[in-house]
């Protein structure tokens, strides 16, 4: 079985427990509302509270405003807590509540209508009703059972004699209870009859309607709600009309409304999270508090048009580095106008083939907007955090101009009494070591937060961080292993890459990967390159004792026997398989680091050289597939060194930063 009919099961028990809960007979008014809490909690967390859309249509003031939210909010609400204190009533223990729901409803007919309108007073009217029944059952602990006749006596089933009192009729001290007529009992009265007849007339059609729609297999348009019958006849009809009216309708109205909205409840909390890059709109508003500053009333209006309607907005708030946005809690999603980014200097792009995202990018902040599945491009601030930079033009719009030109002179005393931080600065001006001067800590502040740290003291009190020391990292591979192969056998050849030339070599059983680039390839070059692969294993004791490549190669053959190196030459028409893998694994690696740049147009010839040095040390550092050994990678095995996540994976292949670079040591005092 599927989670959802889990989901829909639990949903289901819950109903069933809240709709048939009774209470016991030795139960208290206190433990039975407070099981009937817990089951109203229970069905408000699995489908939300109950919409009663067909009771509240047939209302006059949700006829006077039906487009107002805030009406049919109320009203549903209101609705809501009828039915839960009907719900009450009707859970109630009969023998000990007596007549109290027929009581209610004869005099609603009668025009008192003192139905409890929450549940806090229909606890208060059961409560009062039992604690009656108990003390009558005290008073008279022996009752004797009622016939028809006044003196109550057990002979009442039988015929009476003449002179025995009868019944009194209708009159205009003892009229219907229904309708207030003199010439009927309740029970003989048409009125009654009449709407007896129409609830179950109602209540057949639900039925019936609902065995049809269980009985299709075609889809069929969802059930139309029973409006509660007219005038009076929703407070007339029996207490089980009423228990059936509730439950049918109230049930019928939720799962055309509430469950649809439960559906996208989860989805809607999210997007009170988004931010939406809208090229539809002129100006930004936002919903999120959370993520604004100094959310005021101002004085200016503004009337926010959509699809859903118009509504006038008073709020703005202030989204740091970025400047004041209208606020209306009560929006969607958070909305930025693709004019007014524009405005502020940033660059917006789109690529629907290669990415299809917005770029929103303004110096070294960059902003990604997101395709969602529902189509809208989101910018998610549960996962991103809003960073856009702010200029010192921008920061002086939010103080008055006094204020800016004392934060310029603030700027300038920081500056003449040679720069000290802010904390001495802010001192000196407190402890007042200044004479006849004109700035205040106020304005020391303000000059803080509009041009915040100044350039010059950043780049003269920025110095190099503590060096982490020097720790030998070597990794210790098995003697056995490099004995074992201490003659290596190389496979080489060429590859280019945009018109760059570099000689690939790959050891055929340790899988060691080695480039070098080249400008030709004469045989002064190649040797040169074959030279420094030779270098750098027979460093660490290994021997090259055989080379296999093409007969590209022949040329160089003698120079090799001068190093007792032979040159295996692969025949016409053949190729070395490992080192023709080794280059396809190298040109697609390749590949991927160039369509990550976000360089457009052609690299230069400097990053293509980096790259294939980048894929070649990754290439080594991991155990190949056909390998000498599963744990120990090629780089460990003839280098001796490993890879560590802080000094090799800190920055991105393409990215540039600021580092100190000397390649002679300098102790000289300056």
């Amino acid at each position: 079985m599927s989670t959802t009919t889990w989901g829909i099961a639990s949903v289901d028990k819950s109903l069933l427990r809240f709709m048939t809960h009774k209470q016991g007979d030795k139960e208290s008014v206190h433990d039975c509302t407070t099981t009937f809490k817990n089951n109203l909690k229970a069905v408000e967390n699995a489908i939300g509270k109950i919409e009663s859309v067909g009771h509240i249509a047939t209302l006059d003031e949700f006829q006077a405003n039906p487009n107002d939210d805030q009406v049919l909010r109320r009203l549903n609400d209101e609705a809501h807590n009828q039915w839960t204190s009907h719900r009450c009533l009707a859970g109630a223990n009969d023998s000990r509540s007596g007549a109290m729901m027929e009581t209610s409803a004869n005099q609603c007919s009668q025009g008192d209508n003192k139905c409890p309108k929450d549940l806090k007073s229909a606890v208060s009217m059961v409560q009062n009703w039992q604690d009656k029944a108990h003390k009558k059952s005290q008073q008279n602990p022996n009752p004797k059972p009622k016939g028809k006749g006044d003196d109550g006596g057990n002979e009442a089933s039988f015929a009476q004699k003449g002179d025995k009192k009868k019944p009194k009729g209708p009159s205009k001290e003892n009229p219907c209870t229904h309708c207030g007529a003199d010439d009927h009992w309740h029970k003989e009265c048409p009125l009654r009859k009449k709407h007896l007849d129409e609830a179950k007339v109602i209540k057949q059609g639900g039925t019936q309607q609902s065995h049809a729609q269980q009985g299709s297999t075609n889809p069929s348009p969802p059930p139309t709600v029973n409006a509660p019958p007219s005038g009076n006849a929703s407070v007339v009809c029996a207490p089980g009309e009423l228990q059936h009216w509730a439950t049918s309708n109230c049930m019928v109205a939720h799962m055309m409304t509430q469950v649809g909205v439960n559906v996208f409840q989860h989805e809607q909390e999210q997007m009170k999270k988004w931010l939406l890059l809208d090229n539809c709109s002129s100006t930004d508003t936002f919903c999120d508090a959370s993520i604004l500053v100094n959310i005021r009333k101002v004085n200016e209006v503004m009337s926010l048009s959509t699809n859903a309607g118009c509504v006038q907005i008073n709020t703005k708030g202030t989204l740091p580095n970025c400047g004041d946005v209208w606020f209306y809690d009560k929006a969607i999603t958070n909305c930025l106008s693709s004019k007014n980014v524009k405005k502020k200097g940033c660059h917006i792009t789109h690529d629907s083939i290669k990415q299809d995202k917005f770029i929103a990018k303004r110096g070294n902040v960059t902003m990604s907007f997101d395709p969602h599945p529902n189509g809208l491009h989101r910018f998610d601030m549960t996962v991103n955090e809003v960073t856009m930079v702010n200029t010192v033009s921008e920061n002086e719009k939010e103080w008055s101009p006094r204020q800016v030109a004392r934060a310029k002179k603030a700027g300038r005393l920081h500056q003449n009494i040679g720069t000290p931080s802010i904390r001495d600065c802010k001192a000196v001006v407190q402890a007042n070591m200044i004479k006849n001067c004109p700035v205040t800590m106020e304005d020391i502040k303000t000059a803080e937060q509009i041009h915040g740290p100044a350039v010059n003291v950043l780049k003269g009190k920025t110095t190099r961080k503590k060096p982490a020391p020097v720790v030998n990292d070597c990794i210790e591979v098995p003697k056995s292993l490099r004995m074992k192969h201490q003659g290596v056998e190389l496979c080489a050849d060429l590859m280019f890459v945009q018109g760059v030339i570099f000689l690939v070599t790959v050891s055929k059983h340790i899988k060691f990967v080695t480039v070098r680039c080249i400008p030709s390839k004469t045989i002064e070059e190649l040797c040169k390159a074959f030279d420094d692969t030779f270098r750098v294993h027979n460093h660490c004791d290994f021997r090259i004792d055989v080379v296999h490549a093409d007969q590209e190669f022949k040329k160089i053959k003698n120079e090799l026997l001068l190093n007792d190196i032979e040159l295996n030459e692969a025949n016409a028409q053949e190729h070395v398989p490992e080192i023709e893998r080794t280059i396809r694994t190298e040109k697609e690696r390749i590949r991927c680091q160039v369509h990550r740049m976000p360089f457009a147009g052609q690299i230069s010839i400097l990053m293509i050289k980096k790259s294939a040095h980048f894929v070649t040390k990754w290439l080594n550092c991991f155990p190949p597939k056909g390998g000498v050994s599963q744990t120990h990678s090629p780089r460990a095995i003839v280098t001796g060194r490993g890879i560590d996540c802080k000094k090799h994976c800190l920055i991105d292949f393409w990215k540039s930063c600021g580092g100190n670079h000397r390649e002679q040591p300098h102790q000289q005092h300056e």
